[in-house]
């Protein structure tokens, strides 16, 4: 609400945007851009400010003034004004690194208008010196020389912009500069023309810096696209994985992103396990927290990898158990399979971590039941959570249950058994009515 009186915000960095921690592929990228720009800006710096020393010690040695120089270039090389010219460059450049790692600092990344500005000066900067060569000494001296190829440094280097369109442009400035300074100093028509005096060498060496910009914008593309994958793969697998929980096996992340499957809202035919330690609140309440966390790393470290190995995915920790889907949100239509054949190892690795005496004895129940679930992320903008709900669930929940009524480990639902009948050894057990269910629900006890 505007205050009356009140003077209007001025925003200093008003052409720049700000990355925040939630930022797209996309937004990060683009961040990574100005890192690459303060990059490109430090070495380029760094040749601005060896040329200037270079420049400072001739001067002081008096090398430029030497007969033997005069002899070759044909006259005074104008030390003077070139120091000053890369001692102008230094400061800007310099001013230019300083205030890009504000912007890294910061996490802002720099608009286009700003590097278009910063390619005039560089680009403006080359000719200038050239021009001065041509006028102190000898227009084919500056241009015939290698002086020319102080050009391709800040094309290669415009690389680390990451864009086609800048290293591009950085060759048509160049290559324009260049022809333009040709054709001022050796205009066609002129009637002393031998090989050095003449416009088309001239003409051919701008065509080459222009080439070379082309192929700088080719590989700066192709490197940002690059980058820009690499950036977009990392994100959806950190997607998942906060969907999912650090738990979930690298295959399943795999599987997921190879198949750019959507976690929105649907109902699937799953199997729903449970898992409880039994007697943890005991045990728990006689041991030191560090022994308890200890024992529980020990359990699940053995645990959770039967349950990835059998397709399966641990949806949630219960404190002393979990909860543990197969068919969702992959399946490879044996579900009710794999669970089972899961809760098996399961209880196969409990046993032989008690007899090796890893930890300490313990009994476990498992319940399992397959049916219809809704599934789907469920959650915030800032945290999403992979969700199964419905009758499944509950009444999976409730047969695990039963272990401590019938005194066994592992119980199946009915739906379960019908599947896997004549696969897995499984002994009926009376009907037994559960809360939720007006009809008594039959589980099968596996043997």
């Amino acid at each position: 609400m505007a205050v009356e009186g009140a003077k209007p915000e001025r925003r200093i960095f008003k052409p720049y945007a700000k990355i925040s921690d939630h930022s797209s592929a996309e937004e990060l990228l683009s961040f990574e851009e100005t890192r690459s720009e303060r990059l490109r800006t430090r070495a380029v710096l760094v040749i601005f400010v060896g040329l200037t020393l270079i420049a400072c010690v001739c001067a002081v040695s008096g090398i430029a003034t030497n007969p033997v120089a005069v002899r070759i270039l044909g006259g005074s090389f104008p030390i003077g004004p070139i120091t000053i010219v890369t001692g102008a460059m230094t400061l800007y450049e310099l001013f230019a690194y300083r205030l890009l790692s504000v912007f890294v600092a910061r996490r802002v990344r720099v608009a286009p208008g700003p590097r278009i500005v910063n390619i005039l000066g560089e680009i403006a900067f080359v000719t200038a010196v050239l021009w001065i060569l041509a006028r102190r000494l000898s227009p084919e001296v500056a241009l015939d020389s290698p002086a020319t190829f102080i050009y391709f440094p800040f094309i290669v280097l415009s690389v680390l912009r990451m864009r086609f369109a800048f290293p591009l442009a950085t060759g048509i400035l160049g290559a324009a500069s260049l022809a333009g300074l040709g054709m001022g100093f050796f205009p066609p028509g002129r009637a002393d023309v031998d090989f050095f005096t003449a416009l088309m060498p001239i003409v051919g060496k701008a065509a080459l810096i222009l080439l070379t910009g082309a192929v700088a914008g080719f590989v700066a593309d192709q490197l940002r696209k690059r980058i820009e994958n690499v950036l977009k793969l990392t994100d959806e697998r950190e997607r998942v994985v906060s969907i999912f929980g650090q738990y979930i096996s690298s295959s399943v992340v795999d599987k997921l992103l190879s198949q750019r499957t959507e976690f929105e809202g649907e109902t699937r035919e799953v199997a729903l396990m449970f898992l409880d330690i039994r007697g943890f609140t005991k045990f728990s309440g006689n041991r030191d927290p560090r022994e308890v966390v200890e024992f529980l790393n020990i359990f699940f470290g053995e645990i959770i990898p039967i349950v990835n190995d059998r397709h399966g995915i641990v949806n949630k920790f219960l404190g002393d158990g979990f909860m543990a889907v197969f068919g969702a949100p992959l399946s490879d239509g044996s579900d009710a399979h794999n669970a089972v054949l899961a809760g098996l190892d399961i209880c196969g690795a409990v046993d032989r971590l008690n007899a090796e005496g890893r930890i300490e004895a313990v009994r476990i129940g498992i319940g399992l039941h397959w049916g219809q679930a809704v599934t789907g992320t469920v959650g915030s903008m800032d945290r999403k959570e992979y969700t199964i709900i419905g009758d499944t669930v509950n009444l999976a929940s409730r047969i695990e249950s039963l272990n401590k009524e019938f005194g066994s480990t592992f119980l199946i639902s009915s739906a379960v058994e019908s599947v896997v009948r004549g696969t897995v050894s499984a002994e009926p057990m009376p009907p037994v009515l559960v809360k939720g269910k007006d009809e008594p629900v039959h589980v099968f006890k596996v043997l």
